[in-house]
């Protein structure tokens, strides 16, 4: 596909995504009953996960498609870039699994396992920061300060290029992220 008309569909949604989003917000922001339900704060961590997405990262992936170049030809920007959407994608994942598991628990054990304060903490609050900080580590190892490779930006390709993890012993590493991540 062009990269004129990705630009395009990109900024043809990303500004109702946008609005969309604030609408939540503000529901969020408006109905404390809403917010301080347990059941509702993985979709508020994801709506904000997400939220960061449309006004940090796809900005500079439509940068990327409408110049045909990184607007910034900086190594350490190329880092963050690939540690920022790296670490954003797999934790919506991990976050939506969590989801899907947590409601699981919500229906069907909300007497058992939801009610008491410990079981509370053990299913709900720890898996959640237990996905950030394995999400956000691992990619920081692998992205940000690789032990086994140096990493090398093409200033001319989206997100400049893939991380050197992704080739280094024929890709080995890629395919222990994939089973590991995904």
């Amino acid at each position: 596909m062009d990269s004129t008309l990705k630009f395009i569909l990109l900024l043809i949604f990303q500004i109702p995504a946008i609005l969309v989003s604030i609408i939540i917000f503000i529901y969020f922001a408006s109905d404390r009953n809403a917010r301080s339900k347990p059941k509702n704060h993985i979709w508020l961590i994801l709506l904000i996960l997400n939220f960061l997405y449309l006004v940090t990262n796809l900005p500079m992936s439509m940068s990327y498609y409408s110049q045909g170049k990184i607007w910034v030809k900086n190594d350490g920007y190329c880092v963050w870039w690939n540690w920022y959407e790296s670490s954003l994608d797999f934790l919506g994942l991990y976050l939506m699994a969590w989801a899907s598991i947590e409601r699981h628990f919500f229906i069907f054990h909300s007497q058992t396992i939801m009610r008491v304060r410990w079981k509370m903490w053990m299913a709900h609050y720890i898996p959640i920061f237990l996905c950030f900080a394995w999400v956000l580590i691992f990619d920081f190892v692998l992205i940000v300060t690789p032990p086994f490779c140096v990493n090398t930006w093409y200033f001319d390709l989206h997100m400049c290029g893939a991380p050197c993890f992704y080739t280094t012993y024929n890709g080995y590493y890629a395919i222990v992220e994939f089973i590991v991540n995904v």
